[in-house]
């Protein structure tokens, strides 16, 4: 048979592995450090955006709630004192340094009253309502995101700081795959390509993805390249390290082909037979689809 030029599409088979992506990924710790006074969840639960995780207790919540309450006002004094000055300043009854001074202490007030109210809100603590009769020596610790704990690490009493991990929350509703595919394959990957994929402990059951991304850049571990295929249609059991088989269905594209039964594989290698002027001689080849 001669070389020849033809349309082919085919399917490309990979492995590779099942995980969440980085935005259904939640790694939960305490803004402001604090011990655990109660956590009645488990490693497996489902919790929802907002859910309270844990109680936290410390002193220094109080502090921060004082120094807020005080500043407050604080701020009230200066602002209505400048104002005054202002007023004053105006009617020739008071010097622009006095005015300017009163400016200077309003301003400055504001800016702290600003930040306070900024860790209250990183607390939980709603600054609006906040008022001496409602200073509390605990706040809660809440999930930023929907999902399942898949990491536990507090227990009653153990300190929880901002350097330290809580628990993970993983959002297993938007799984995608992480596949490998060989260097001479990467070129027919395209956006939006069909996958087919099951996993290993269960190959007779195939389950619908799409391709995603494709890393620009070779795996440092070897001749491949990373594809991410987002998962059409989770199911309950899918969990994220779960090793899978899947094919790439790729769309069709002009190549150099020859009949399969021209091909001779040995090993791992794919030889052809070429005519020369004295006979035939073998010679090597890459393939490609089939």
């Amino acid at each position: 048979a001669k070389m020849e030029y033809r349309d082919m599409g085919g399917l490309l088979e990979c492995t590779g592995i099942m995980e969440a992506q980085p935005q259904n990924i939640a790694d939960v710790t305490a803004p402001v450090g604090g011990l655990v006074k109660s956590c009645s969840l488990h490693s497996g639960d489902y919790v929802s955006a907002g859910q309270c995780l844990a109680v936290l207790e410390h002193p220094d919540y109080i502090k921060i709630q004082q120094d807020f309450l005080e500043t407050k006002s604080q701020w009230e004094l200066y602002k209505e004192d400048f104002k005054r000055q202002g007023e004053l300043t105006v009617e020739n009854a008071s010097s622009i340094k006095t005015m300017q001074q009163a400016q200077a202490s309003f301003k400055a007030t504001e800016v702290r009253l600003f930040a306070l109210r900024s860790q209250l809100k990183l607390l939980g603590i709603d600054a609006d309502s906040l008022n001496i009769g409602n200073i509390s020596s605990t706040v809660n610790l809440t999930a930023p995101i929907s999902g399942t704990i898949t990491e536990l690490r507090i227990n009653l009493g153990k300190y929880v700081g901002p350097e330290q991990m809580a628990c993970r929350i993983v959002d297993k509703n938007n799984l995608c795959l992480r596949l490998s595919i060989g260097e001479k394959d990467v070129r027919w990957i395209k956006r939006g390509q069909e996958v087919d994929f099951s996993l290993t402990s269960e190959p007779m059951l195939r389950y619908p993805a799409r391709v995603i991304s494709i890393s620009p850049l070779m795996e440092p571990t070897g001749d491949a390249f990373l594809i991410l295929a987002g998962i059409m249609e989770s199911r309950p059991w899918f969990n994220p390290g779960m090793k899978v088989k899947a094919t790439i269905r790729t769309r069709e594209h002009s190549c150099l082909t020859l009949p399969w039964s021209a091909v001779i594989f040995k090993d791992t290698s794919a030889l052809i037979f070429m005519q020369t002027a004295g006979g035939y001689s073998l010679a090597g080849i890459k393939t490609g689809l089939s």
